[in-house]
């Protein structure tokens, strides 16, 4: 009883302090997706989705997160860990767009495929001139970006229209392929105050920042370049993810040792490192892999995750 007591005093003293942010992570560790508040630093339970997620992609304010391993994809409840819809995604990250109704996925090929909010295929287009897609956002309701590499290795954004998902504009360059580090992955890109926030791995293999500014439409338009952060793993598989919070935004990956996940927080993109912290035995995917974290929901979505925790130590108590 004191454990349940313990649970729901944490996500109500959440609600208490407005610290709404919550991240689910894919923990290669455990093969479940964890919950976790990087503000007040508490591991909330975890869920069994499915084995091995490699990428979890969910919208502020819905109650449904999405989630994709080597087998398929599930749409689930990431308050009470119910899983609602599976479906067989091709095997790579996905993100969702601004109104929670379309899912994009990517392979690692000039392709990105579309479905509806329960997971029904909606057909593909061609990514432009980026052979290497590996990312796909959508802030606004007129412009879908697209991350990945091009024929010469370049890191690239194209724009494309949300209706006929033709490309609009140019393509914006993002970093020189002399400068990006061959082989390794980038995770997607938040939307930060007002702008796009993505981390790569350069060259040197450090860990680097890069903000997008977005044009009226919220398409990518140009670049500003963004700050090292170290702490991070340097193999190039090991990359890191740009994850937008409540205020400002965190960067997450593997820790230099290989032994946990190392969280820095940013209060804003002009400003440096607020704080950061590990959690240990907690690991990222190797490779292309993303987490979520859903950013202010309402109080009550706050107490529906409150009941899920309690559901999840009911559920351990009976299994014991």
């Amino acid at each position: 009883m004191r454990s349940w007591l313990v649970a729901f005093t944490i996500v109500l003293g959440g609600v208490a302090h407005a610290s709404f942010d919550l991240m689910l992570l894919p923990d290669q560790a455990t093969g479940r997706i964890l919950r976790f508040d990087p503000i007040n630093q508490v591991q909330l339970g975890s869920l069994n989705v499915h084995s091995a997620p490699k990428a979890v992609a969910a919208k502020s304010g819905s109650p449904y997160a999405y989630s994709t391993n080597n087998q398929g994809g599930v749409k689930f409840d990431y308050s009470t860990g119910e899983r609602l819809t599976a479906v067989t995604f091709p095997d790579g990250p996905i993100s969702l767009n601004h109104d929670g109704s379309r899912v994009f996925e990517t392979i690692g090929s000039s392709l990105v495929y579309r479905y509806d909010a329960n997971l029904g295929y909606l057909g593909n287009f061609t990514a432009g001139p980026i052979t290497n897609t590996m990312a796909v956002q959508q802030y606004g309701s007129a412009r879908i970006i697209a991350l990945g590499l091009n024929s010469s290795g370049d890191l690239v954004a194209a724009n494309f229209d949300t209706t006929t998902f033709a490309q609009v504009g140019p393509t914006i360059m993002l970093v020189a392929a002399a400068n990006y580090l061959a082989g390794s992955f980038v995770n997607g890109m938040s939307f930060v105050n007002g702008s796009g926030m993505l981390a790569y791995r350069a060259s040197d293999s450090s860990t680097k920042l890069l903000r997008v500014n977005l044009d009226a439409n919220m398409g990518a338009s140009s670049t500003t370049a963004g700050a090292t952060v170290s702490g991070y793993a340097t193999a190039t598989n090991s990359t890191a993810t740009v994850l937008a919070g409540h205020t400002g935004f965190f960067v997450v990956g593997t820790n230099n040792s290989g032994t946990g996940t190392y969280i820095s927080e940013f209060v804003n993109p002009s400003g440096g490192v607020s704080s950061v912290y590990t959690l240990n035995g907690v690991l990222m995917p190797a490779g292309r892999w993303r987490g979520a974290n859903i950013v202010a929901p309402e109080p009550g979505t706050m107490i529906a995750l409150g009941a899920g925790v309690l559901a999840l130590f009911r559920r351990r108590k009976k299994a014991a």
